[in-house]
């Protein structure tokens, strides 16, 4: 975020790449702006559906959207909330 705005996209992918090519060992002191990216994850508004988000995530093979309300974030919904989500009625 810069002000009220969301500038860019830390992936666990960029994690786990810097990681390595440090030789396992990622300085915790590193500031975020340095690791992501300047995309911004697609977003979805609060009260779209879970099939909405699922159609989203299809269409544009995307892992995850960030959720926005009022242009600010307010959580992520992964492709793992909603396998969890379908699971949890079995």
């Amino acid at each position: 975020m810069e002000g009220k705005k969301v500038i860019g996209t830390l992936t666990e992918s960029t994690v786990l790449e810097v990681w390595h090519r440090e030789g396992g060992i990622l300085d915790i002191s590193t500031p975020v702006r340095d690791l992501m990216t300047k995309d911004v994850i697609q977003d979805i508004q609060p009260n779209a559906t879970v099939e909405d988000a699922r159609k989203v995530m299809i269409k544009k093979r995307l892992t995850a959207l960030l959720i926005l309300h009022g242009g600010l974030p307010i959580g992520i919904l992964t492709k793992y909330d909603l396998l969890n989500h379908v699971t949890s009625w079995l």
